[in-house]
């Protein structure tokens, strides 16, 4: 049985907006179109009681990363205060796009860093980053920590919003990882964001089976890059 998810934003290219390492950020009053698609997942939100939020996706790239980094942009043009978590313990792209890339989460479960000191300023008013830090070989060791859940509590006392960025779910055609599972009972809700142009729908319900089995709490789906015309 599968949750019928409600879509929160279908967002589109990014044309209109800043580059940060050829990565798209929207702008503050920027009237382009992504810029209100942004707005809306914003707006969409915020009417959700969660505040500590996992971003996932179904397929290989920065989709989610993406989406999470606009959207904590587009809380922070809004007054709110927001940390970025970048779980991506395999490709970290949140923290690439930013350029941030020196301690983080992994120093911070060792006990070797106090999460002050692991916090980083990204360059944009009220949005800080908590990067990976130092990348294990076995992602698990650090999101199946026990402790981890205390870390995001701690954020939260922190932040209006945690926005979480993992590892995709389906990275191959056969391969799969577990990361976003590990994850998904220690946020209080979770995004799941479709690229429309490579995403197939195979592989979507596999990832919502696991996200159920993992006892998620689905906020809803973003939709990425949708052909003109096939949602309104």
């Amino acid at each position: 049985t599968f949750v019928v998810l409600v879509v929160l934003a279908s967002v589109k290219g990014g044309g209109g907006c800043n580059v940060i390492k050829g990565t798209y950020v929207i702008q503050d009053r920027d009237q382009s179109a992504v810029s209100e698609d942004y707005r809306v997942l914003r707006s969409n939100i915020q009417n959700q009681q969660a505040r500590k939020i996992l971003f996932v996706s179904a397929q290989k790239g920065n989709s989610n990363a993406l989406t999470a980094l606009n959207t904590g942009v587009s809380l922070a043009y809004a007054g709110k205060k927001v940390i970025l978590v970048d779980c991506d313990l395999r490709t970290p792209f949140l923290s690439d796009m930013l350029n941030i890339r020196q301690i983080g989460l992994s120093e911070v479960v060792s006990g070797d860093r106090t999460l002050e000191e692991a916090l980083q300023p990204t360059g944009i008013e009220n949005v800080s980053i908590l990067a990976p830090g130092r990348l294990p070989i076995d992602p698990f060791t650090i999101l199946g920590h026990s402790g981890l859940r205390d870390i995001f509590g701690e954020l939260e006392k922190m932040a209006d919003y945690v926005l979480v960025s993992s590892s995709p779910l389906v990275m191959g055609s056969r391969e799969i990882t577990s990361d976003a599972c590990a994850l998904a009972s220690k946020v209080d809700g979770v995004v799941f964001v479709l690229d429309s142009r490579v995403v197939r729908v195979k592989a979507a319900k596999k990832v919502q089976a696991l996200l159920q089995r993992a006892n998620a709490v689905f906020l809803g789906v973003v939709l990425q890059d949708l052909p003109e015309g096939e949602f309104s």
